[in-house]
């Protein structure tokens, strides 16, 4: 017998499965329908796969990395390039890391010491008072200011991290280059708590590091620069935006051989800016494109530029070495280096200039008529805010990167 609760929805049930059972075709249609609205109402529809998704993994992995690294470890960086520590502030400041203490290694040497120089400071007792009083050593730019941490694979210093924005032996030069990249083989590969780490921010550095018989760990993750500058514009002078073309005079290949090769070779005109020119925001104002000549693998400005919706225009890899082979270009060697690893067919892989997908950025021409092309339609204005979007999505990437790796090191 059913109870008086039960008895009360009983009647309206048969009533309900007798309908199915006369009108099969329409319940059948009801059922269906009520999937869909289940369906609809669970699992609401989304934009488009592919937005939002890197913004949604940052989100979602952000939540559950700030509960596992402590931000207010204690933080060392070592560094004598002002590009670089400002990279660093940018990670330090969007991660909210309490306690970063900034070291300018040019106020202990200067660049390209000697190994003596390097180990005065093991000997006043700097290297020992930094290592104990941080949880964390960050090196850049020159890693052979970092060499005093790890000299002579005697220094018991945790956790040193090498962030390799150049050549790592860049800095250790004569009779002791062979020493400095002993000690850092070894520091990369020694089987105890003071093993120190690599962070890379291009392709190159670690193809290099192998050259050089150095045995690089599994784990290096590749972290490009943020492309934040905080230099203030600078005021144009008046017409000062009616150029097609900005040249920065930073080396010597730009500035004379560039300038006078557009001139030559093209109807167009460079404007050549000074070493001080005001940095990408000032650029910006000119609502044009710089052209230039590659002086190295990888460079901040390139980057900095981008994040600020300045396009870069470079020779083709082709007419690139064609360019060279004709003229002098005086700081060229870098930038060609990954001939001397991979020779001619696959060396411009190693170029952050030229990476698949930021065609658009970094801008080609393989002839003088495709750049005086280029330079008079100044089609490339359409596509700054695509190169600006990019460059928001790289940094995403890489303060997630960043994370992941603090994680491991606490880890």
């Amino acid at each position: 017998m059913l109870n008086p609760r039960t008895a009360n929805y009983a009647r309206p049930l048969r009533l309900l499965m007798s309908f199915f059972t006369v009108h099969k075709k329409v319940g059948i249609l009801l059922a269906v329908g009520l999937v869909w609205a289940l369906t609809f109402i669970l699992y609401p529809g989304r934009k488009d796969p592919a937005e939002g998704r890197l913004e949604q993994l940052i989100s979602t992995n952000a939540k559950m990395e700030t509960a596992t690294f402590d931000v207010a470890r204690k933080i060392a960086y070592v560094s004598r390039h002002i590009g670089t520590t400002v990279d660093f502030q940018y990670m330090a400041k969007h991660l909210q890391l309490e306690n970063v203490d900034y070291y300018d290694a040019s106020e202990y040497y200067g660049f390209q010491a000697s190994a003596k120089e390097y180990r005065s400071i093991v000997d006043d007792g700097t290297v020992q008072k930094i290592c104990s009083t941080h949880d964390l050593v960050f090196v850049s730019d020159s890693l052979a200011d970092g060499w005093p941490f790890i000299m002579d694979g005697n220094q018991n210093c945790k956790n040193v991290v090498f962030v390799i924005t150049n050549r790592f032996d860049i800095g250790a030069v004569g009779d002791d280059k062979e020493a400095f990249i002993r000690d850092f083989n070894y520091s990369l590969n020694r089987d105890d708590e003071y093993r120190a780490k690599i962070i890379v921010n291009n392709l190159f550095e670690v193809p290099y590091l192998e050259s050089r018989g150095v045995h690089v760990p599994e784990y290096h993750p590749l972290i490009r620069p943020f492309g934040y500058n905080s230099v203030d514009a600078k005021e144009l002078e008046e017409d000062d935006d009616d150029f097609s073309c900005l040249i920065i005079s930073r080396v010597t290949q730009d500035e004379y051989l560039m300038s006078e090769l557009v001139a030559k070779h093209t109807s167009h005109h460079c404007k050549v800016l000074p070493t001080h020119y005001g940095g990408p925001k000032t650029l910006s104002k000119y609502q044009s494109v710089v052209v230039h000549l590659p002086y190295q693998v990888s460079v901040m400005k390139m980057w900095e530029n981008l994040a600020y919706g300045v396009l870069m225009i470079i020779p083709s890899p082709d007419f690139f070495t064609q360019i060279c082979s004709e003229n002098r270009c005086a700081e060229v060697r870098d930038a060609m280096q990954p001939k001397e690893v991979f020779g001619e067919a696959t060396w411009s892989n190693y170029l952050d200039f030229y990476l698949p997908d930021w065609e658009k950025c970094f801008i080609q021409y393989s002839s003088w008529e495709q750049l005086d092309d280029i330079l008079t339609r100044k089609d490339y204005l359409k596509d700054i805010n695509h190169c600006r979007n990019k460059m928001e999505d790289l940094r995403e990437l890489g303060l997630q990167s960043w994370k992941e790796f603090l994680v491991k090191l606490q880890n």
